[in-house]
């Protein structure tokens, strides 16, 4: 009978894995018709049983064959069978596990004396000597002109709505109510945009080209992190225009 292309729970094993680790024997021999390719040929070494053992015997006759030379099958009557506890089990789709990463940023020079800046309620960037445009969070050199820039511009609190996502979709560990939004807001006089909350306003009533103000955590609580602007609000003033900051969209 001829082995099915498609992934199924009876040939092989119980999950997809095993359709694409064995063949069917009608295929294997297909593999040594030469009226199906041309470079066919036969198995030189057949090995009978698939267990550790057979698996064993096969994996020391392929690393010993340094030319790889040597065509080998490894013959298995039936299919790979789970524990005899487990048969007949719902397969396992999908799991939930924990996941955490921890680790060191080294945040360089530049990067550095932006997030002091932060502490201390004073967005800094910085000026690229050939284009003219303001790095924020400043890295250090030009993007487009890769030269450094040392120049230090420090930017007012207050700035544009460029982009912003309504987000409706609550994730572990999240206390904010939905719906909320997040958005880029370019601060005055920069030409990058820094990425935040928009909060005390509704949600739908926020809009591209809002003006809007940072919003500081208490002295006591600053941090050199951007978790030191707890979320943008608007300032009431008239919106800005899209020719203003449609290079940064």
């Amino acid at each position: 009978m001829a082995t099915s292309p498609r992934p199924q729970e009876t040939d092989f094993t119980r999950d997809v894995l095993g359709r694409y680790v064995c063949n069917g024997f009608d295929e294997a021999m297909r593999s040594t018709d030469t009226t199906v390719r041309a470079d066919a040929r036969p198995f030189d070494v057949v090995v009978i049983g698939g267990g550790s053992f057979g698996a064993a015997v096969a994996q020391h006759v392929f690393f010993n064959d340094v030319a790889r030379r040597h065509r080998i099958l490894v013959l298995e009557f039936g299919p790979l069978v789970l524990p005899e506890p487990l048969r007949g089990l719902e397969p396992v789709r999908s799991i939930r596990a924990p996941a955490r990463l921890e680790y060191t940023f080294t945040a360089g020079e530049a990067t550095s004396r932006f997030l002091r800046g932060i502490a201390s309620k004073r967005i800094l960037g910085e000026r690229c000597p050939v284009c003219g445009k303001v790095m924020l969070p400043p890295r250090g050199s030009c993007p487009t002109d890769g030269v450094p820039t040392s120049e230090q511009v420090e930017l007012a609190d207050r700035g544009i709505v460029t982009t912003f996502c309504v987000v409706n979709v609550k994730f572990s560990g999240s206390a904010m109510e939905l719906p909320y939004v997040c958005a880029s807001v370019l601060p005055d006089g920069a030409d990058m945009g820094l990425f935040g909350l928009i909060q005390e306003i509704p949600f739908d009533q926020i809009r591209m080209g809002m003006r809007v103000e940072a919003v500081w955590v208490d002295d006591h609580e600053l941090q050199p992190n951007l978790a030191s602007i707890k979320w943008w609000r608007p300032t009431g003033e008239p919106d800005a225009p899209y020719e203003s900051y449609r290079e940064h969209v």
